[in-house]
């Protein structure tokens, strides 16, 4: 396993990609909206892992609901595995709450969210790139 991304919430990233790229000297990936999940996604790579900005483009975003419950600020870490069907299973023997079983995405890899209950109050996405 290895840390792939933090993911951080923002109602508007422009503030937070302005500091990351010209404050602190990162790199802007392609911006990348996600249609279903209604969110427009800016990363910025950072040694080997990355710090991805998201803002939901539409009211029905998952991400505006987390931004109207928790406000701006840490949504997610994602940690990338190899086997993800084994490692969900073996969080579930383990008492963990998955609350997305796997699936492939949209780019090719697949995904899973650990419930933030069982992972001391953070949402754990689990990825296995193609």
């Amino acid at each position: 396993m290895r840390l792939k991304h933090i993911a951080i919430a923002y109602k508007d990233i422009g503030n937070m990609a302005y500091f990351l790229e010209k404050v602190l000297g990162l790199k802007a990936e392609k911006p990348i909206i996600d249609k279903e999940q209604n969110i427009n996604t800016l990363a910025f790579k950072a040694d080997g892992s990355e710090i991805h900005l998201i803002e939901p483009i539409s009211d029905i975003s998952p991400i505006s609901n987390f931004l109207k419950k928790r406000g701006e600020g840490l949504h997610h870490i994602a940690v990338e595995v190899n086997n993800i069907d084994k490692i969900v299973e073996e969080m579930k023997k383990k008492g963990v709450h998955v609350i997305r079983e796997p699936k492939i995405e949209y780019d090719g890899s697949k995904i899973a969210f650990l419930d933030p209950k069982s992972a001391c109050n953070v949402l754990v996405e689990l990825i296995e790139k193609k």
